[in-house]
């Protein structure tokens, strides 16, 4: 594609989301970010989790964010400085609501049946189906307060996003092939 544009995955857990961000960013020939950049300025109560964060922090801007109140408004600031560098995917962290303005980005929302989900999970998870959906439950349930606290609108609000797209009825592969149609509609 020759116009610039970002992709931003929200998802429910389980769902596949970052495997479909990844596998979508390796078809489009652009990088996906996902929570693992933005560990770089989170929150950590491990100090040894910490200390190496800071220490691949060093010479870079983001060294100072030591403001725990801060921090979502540098991850915002990193997404911004990402997306106006770049084609990309961008998985969580908002960047579907801080990203929301520009004619560049399409927002995707991945959902599926909490059975679909249980599945999923007890191939990692040993688990019984009662203790996995509570899981899910725990894990959904703190995305929706995270979103809801930092952008003051509801997280699995479809209105939210331009797609909204079910992983049960499309498959990992059919997600994939979905949102790269629509990007390639939309950009091209």
């Amino acid at each position: 594609m020759d116009k610039k544009f970002v992709i931003t995955i929200a998802r429910q857990h389980y769902t596949g989301g970052l495997k479909i961000g990844k596998l979508l960013a390796e078809e489009l020939g652009v990088h996906c970010y996902d929570s693992e950049l933005f560990t770089l300025v989170s929150s950590d109560d491990d100090k040894e989790t910490r200390a190496a964060h800071d220490q691949r922090l060093k010479g870079t801007g983001l060294y100072d964010v030591s403001d725990e109140s801060n921090i979502f408004d540098y991850q915002s600031q990193i997404i911004r400085d990402i997306a106006d560098r770049e084609s990309c995917i961008i998985v969580g962290r908002c960047s579907n609501f801080i990203l929301r303005d520009r004619p560049d980005t399409i927002s995707v929302f991945i959902h599926a049946p909490e059975k679909f989900r249980i599945k999923r999970a007890s191939s990692v998870h040993y688990m019984s189906d009662s203790e996995l959906a509570a899981y899910l439950k725990k894990a959904d349930d703190k995305k929706a307060e995270y979103y809801e606290y930092h952008t003051g609108y509801k997280w699995y609000d479809v209105t939210q996003y331009d797609l909204s797209v079910d992983c049960e009825k499309f498959g990992i592969r059919g997600c994939v092939d979905y949102i790269k149609k629509y990007t390639e509609m939309r950009f091209s």
